[in-house]
């Protein structure tokens, strides 16, 4: 039987924390048109790699985009034909300046309408929707023949050098955890990949369906080279050290009237019921029911019972 004292210290726990790779939504590309079109085929997949410039979609033009456009070209040309005639009538004197300008005013406005329905492209009977930097199609919203409204996703793409690891923790241990936390992950499948990350936010709440409280934390972009979206890695991160009366993990005992020591006096075992605060592999910070000086069985302790005679080696 060996004892140790009880004595104060540092513990400097660590946390081992399991975490999926995700998109970063700061970098997530929503693919659109500013205009009502259709689309007529669309060229990827959820999960497909793309390039700058891939085609994800083809789309035309819906019709009622394409009949607007074409009634404000009208109108162009419509006032284009009364400023001329208002002109004419001015130079014959049978026209007044306020009605030159009325005339001037409408062109003006005839051609603003037409140059904003020419800016969401209603000019064009087909475009094909392309990605606009390299990355993952994260969602395909839509189907050929699906109409789809001005400004709607059609696709989103995320950037491929820009993930997160979306990380539970347990609720004791995430209010200690701030952002700037830095944190190893490795893949429990394949021990080539590991790389440190820091925290960049804790959420405040627990996840209904896991009981635990999500995280994230950032992806360097020359790790990300080696990382899946959806892939799960096992992470460690180091809580910021606590002081207090420690003793060895070894001294500590359990059963259904909750966690207990042996203390060792006058050559007898007591046992003492304490509070625990914080574990690591090798020690335990005790918040309550142990003294400085005292001594606890760190061996041998499975064999005692309250008040039995011990020799301490």
């Amino acid at each position: 039987m060996q004892l140790a004292p009880v004595a104060l210290g540092t513990v400097s726990p660590g946390v081992t924390a399991y975490g999926t790779v995700s998109p970063d939504t700061d970098h997530l590309f929503a693919l659109s048109v500013p205009r009502d079109v259709v689309v007529t085929s669309v060229s990827v997949r959820v999960g497909q790699a793309v390039q700058r410039g891939d085609v994800v979609a083809t789309v035309a033009t819906a019709p009622s985009v394409t009949s607007a456009w074409r009634q404000a070209r009208a109108a162009v040309a419509f006032a284009e034909r009364d400023l001329a005639q208002n002109r004419r009538l001015f130079g014959e004197h049978l026209a007044t300046n306020s009605q030159v300008a009325a005339a001037e005013k409408a062109v003006a406005d005839a051609r603003a309408q037409l140059d904003a329905q020419i800016r969401t492209g209603a000019d064009r009977a087909t475009q094909t929707v392309a990605a606009t930097a390299p990355g993952i199609v994260t969602d395909v919203k839509a189907t050929a023949g699906q109409p789809v409204p001005a400004n709607s996703a059609i696709a989103s793409v995320a950037a491929s050098d820009r993930l997160i690891v979306s990380v539970g923790l347990e609720p004791e241990d995430a209010v200690h955890v701030a952002p700037g936390t830095a944190i190893s992950f490795h893949s429990p499948q394949n021990e080539a990949i590991g790389f440190t990350g820091r925290i960049v936010s804790v959420d405040r709440l627990t996840d209904q369906k896991t009981r635990l409280v999500n995280a994230v934390a950032n992806v360097p972009p020359v790790a990300a080279a080696n990382l899946v979206i959806g892939m799960v890695l096992e992470g460690r991160l180091e809580l910021p050290p606590r002081n207090g009366l420690v003793v060895p993990y070894s001294a500590l005992m359990n059963d259904s009237g909750g966690p207990y020591v042996f203390v060792v006096k006058q050559d007898t075992a007591h046992r003492r019921a304490v509070q625990v605060a914080l574990t690591t592999d090798k020690q335990a910070l005790i918040s309550h029911g142990l003294n400085r000086g005292e001594a606890v069985v760190v061996s041998g302790n499975a064999e005692l019972n309250d008040g039995t005679a011990v020799r301490v080696r």
